[in-house]
């Protein structure tokens, strides 16, 4: 395989997530425009690290599949890609999940 064919690949294979992020994202100001608060913040901000960690791997890949930029072993490849989608998706992970339990938890209910 040629390296164009292997980046075209890892295109192809992260369309329907890039896609999926993208739709949230427009969810998201839609909701915003119509008098969203906290919540639609916490969903707009963790939509857009989980898209930024797709397109942060899809990068560094193609960088590492055209050619070696830096010299750096297989194992420094490997940490950068893990320590950048990793830090991008657990921050989102956490924005999501902070705004749904903003939005749908229960105000004011003493327990029995």
């Amino acid at each position: 395989m040629d390296n164009l064919e292997i980046i075209a690949f890892g295109f192809q294979r992260s369309i329907p997530e890039i896609i999926a992020w993208s739709m949230g994202i427009t969810l998201a100001i839609i909701m915003l425009r119509r008098g969203g608060k906290k919540p639609e913040i916490l969903l707009l901000l963790g939509c857009i690290l989980f898209l930024l960690a797709s397109l942060s791997s899809l990068i560094i890949t193609s960088l590492i599949q055209w050619g070696h930029v830096f010299d750096i072993s297989a194992v420094g490849y490997g940490l950068i890609i893990a320590l950048t989608t990793g830090l991008f998706s657990l921050v989102g992970f956490i924005c999501l999940a902070w705004g749904f339990w903003t939005r749908f938890r229960k105000r004011g209910v003493s327990p029995p």
